[in-house]
This record gives structure tokens, sequence and C-alpha cells, in this order.
């Protein structure tokens, strides 16, 4: 009997997203890490002080508190990602799907956020 031959086509679609993915955001989530277990200003000798860093954003009074809103702030947003605008995506992308007569004003709605986020950006 004769072995089948497998298909691997999906890797010429899978491995340019892959090596992509790996140099912009692995590798430097990997670094960022190595450079805050050091005692690194950018130049100069890199000294290895382990966890020092990362204890001192959570019990140094001059960066607790910075660290914790920062913190604060980004639950608010997750949260709101989760419960406001995911599923209003999904809201739109089914009436969408279904295809309702109002498909175009429905499409411009989809549309006006970016519009309006970009003139209220450039307002300021």
């Amino acid at each position: 009997m004769q072995k089948k031959k497998k298909n691997r086509n999906y890797l010429f679609f899978i491995t340019p997203a892959l090596i992509l993915y790996t140099i912009f955001i692995a590798l430097p989530i990997v670094i960022v890490f190595f450079l805050g277990l050091t005692d690194w200003s950018g130049m100069g000798e890199l000294h290895f002080v382990g966890l020092k860093n990362f204890i001192s954003i959570f019990t140094d009074p001059r960066f607790a508190p910075e660290f914790f809103n920062a913190l604060k702030n980004n639950l608010k947003y997750l949260l709101c990602v989760w419960l406001i605008i995911t599923p209003f995506q999904y809201l739109v992308a089914y009436l969408l799907y279904i295809k309702i007569p109002a498909k175009k004003y429905i499409q411009f709605m989809v549309f006006l956020p970016y519009v309006i986020s970009s003139t209220i950006v450039s307002d300021e």
C-alpha cells in the first residue's frame, strides 16, 4: 500500500503571520520582561536585580498609587469592551447576516464611530 501524502498548504498561510507575531509581539514581551529583571538605564552594563523592580512597583509609595490607578483604568476598559462593545459588535454582525432591508444604514452606523473619533481627536 502506498502512503497518502499529507496536504500541508496551510503552512504557507500560517508561517508569515507566525513570524510577524513572533517578531512584533512575543519577542518584545520577552525582552521587556528580561529588562525588568535588570537595573539598566539604556547605556552601560546590565546589572541583574531579580524581582526587585517588580516588588518595588507594588510596595514603593512613589510607584504603587500610579501602578494601581493604571491597573484600575485598564480593568475598566476591559470590562467596557467585554460588556458593551463586543455584544454590540455581535448584534451588528447578526443584523448584517440576516440581510434586513436597512443593511446600508447599519453599515453606516458601524463606520460612524471611526469617523467621529478621529474628528474629536483632531479637534482637541
